[in-house]
């Protein structure tokens, strides 16, 4: 199944965490030698469940994701419209993928 990850956030210039690292998406700030998002979509394509990723907020480049299936759509601004652009996107690469939720199955 196609996973969504939202990155759409962003640091203010003025914030403190800003000024010390220079990174403005939050998703690329480093943790542990990695950017944050890096270790959300190395647990995600870890799973058995998943076999590709949806990412809104970034660009190719932005992080390396040559080890696995990646789909980028830029920030839409609210976290609702960048779940939905999420949603969209994997409807048009996965049209026929099942859709579920903790067994409920969606129309």
């Amino acid at each position: 199944m196609k996973t969504i990850i939202l990155a759409g956030g962003k640091l203010k210039k003025l914030s403190a965490l800003y000024k010390e690292t220079g990174i403005e998406k939050k998703a690329l700030l480093p943790m542990g030698g990695k950017p944050m998002i890096r270790w959300v979509a190395d647990a995600l394509m870890g799973s058995k469940h998943v076999d590709g990723l949806a990412i809104v907020g970034l660009k190719p480049g932005d992080f390396n994701t040559a080890d696995y299936p990646v789909h980028y759509l830029e920030n839409k601004g609210a976290m609702l419209d960048n779940a939905l652009a999420g949603l969209q996107l994997i409807e048009k690469i996965a049209p026929n993928e099942e859709k579920k939720d903790n067994g409920i199955t969606f129309p």
